[in-house]
């Protein structure tokens, strides 16, 4: 197991978690910035389309976050094995 690698990886998960909330956040208050203009159709559409994608950005964000976890408590647990196999042959 190359444990810069999963560090690599971990890093960049926690990474494009961040930056998906900050993108959403961002989207988020520069269409509320907007909508006051809308009425009507445009205004629903918006709706069903705004509630689509954050719950499929929200979906992704979270099996990113759940991905970092595994990788992370797998290179903690490769470790600890390690450490545990070392102990074995003092």
């Amino acid at each position: 197991m190359q444990l810069g690698g999963m560090g690599a990886l971990v890093d960049k998960l926690r990474s494009a978690v961040r930056d998906i909330e900050t993108e959403l956040s961002t989207l988020d208050e520069e269409a509320a910035r907007l909508r006051s203009s809308w009425t009507g159709e445009a205004s629903a559409a918006y709706d069903r389309a705004h509630a689509e994608w954050t719950a499929s950005l929200s979906a992704l964000n979270a099996a990113l976050d759940r991905s970092a976890s595994a990788a992370e408590n797998a290179v903690n647990r490769h470790l600890a094995a390690r450490a545990e196999v070392a102990a074995l042959w003092k």
